[in-house]
């Protein structure tokens, strides 16, 4: 399987970064210019869009999700200048489906209107109000049966992510932003999540009730390939015009 990539590699956001911030409408970071205060800004909505799972894999998966928490973009101005922008946070939980292929709505970050040396958007993983920030089960294939004489039978296999984590994008370069309203639609391949699991770590691993729980106190290891592919997950982004107002000259 093609190493993951997950969101920038010029940037990556901590949780941290999400649980210092101000809720408010929109959010700044210190060093950041207040955007409820620059005016035109453009709005940036979020999307999520589940890749469908490859055939054949030896994880078959059967339900799943993940709950998101805030967005939030950052980004450097031609000029050199640094701004990031976040949705509500806390009290605006998503819920996105990692089985369906879907297209869910996260939030919405408001954006000064400028031309953008690079761009980074990044979701946050939270298990607020609930006990698990990423949930998927499904069933273990092996690639080889327990022996020649033994009937082949998949194993139930569940992984439940507890951790917090900060999804990031791919960097967007040479970024302008100049119309009232974009869409950026993220993609998310669940394939991704399991790189570096195979079926030789599968087979040897801790059963519960014959079930492969994948969490931090069951299987640790393989719940900690888990969080490293969130952690460095490059998240595809293809940000779109959503109307076509009359443009408007970024600020220089």
């Amino acid at each position: 399987m093609k190493p993951i990539k997950y969101i920038i590699a010029a940037a990556f956001v901590t949780t941290a970064m999400f649980a210092g911030c101000k809720k408010d409408d929109t959010n700044t970071g210190t060093a950041a210019y207040d955007t409820r205060l620059m005016a035109p800004a453009a709005n940036i909505t979020f999307q999520v869009q589940t890749i469908p799972q490859r055939p054949g894999y030896m994880l078959q998966w059967t339900s799943g999700s993940m709950i998101t928490d805030e967005v939030l973009f950052r980004g450097t101005f031609m000029a050199g200048n640094a701004v990031e922008a976040q949705s509500f946070a806390g009290n605006s939980l998503h819920t996105i489906d990692l089985v369906t292929p879907s297209v869910t709505n996260m939030g919405t970050v408001r954006v000064p209107y400028n031309n953008y040396l690079r761009g980074i958007f990044t979701i946050g993983l939270n298990p607020v109000n609930s006990v698990t920030s990423l949930d998927l089960k499904g069933q273990y294939y092996q690639i080889q049966p327990p022996s020649h004489t033994a009937p082949f039978s998949p194993v139930p296999v569940e992984i439940a992510i507890s951790t917090s984590v900060a999804l990031n994008s791919v960097m967007l370069a040479n970024l302008p932003i100049n119309k009232g309203a974009y869409t950026a639609v993220i993609s998310m391949d669940v394939n991704e999540l399991t790189h570096g699991i195979d079926d030789a770590a599968l087979s040897i691993a801790t059963k519960t009730n014959g079930a492969i729980l994948i969490t931090n106190e069951s299987n640790p290891a393989l719940y900690g390939i888990v969080v490293k592919n969130l952690e460095n997950y490059m998240l595809n982004v293809q940000l779109s015009v959503e109307n076509m107002s009359t443009p408007t000259n970024p600020a220089q």
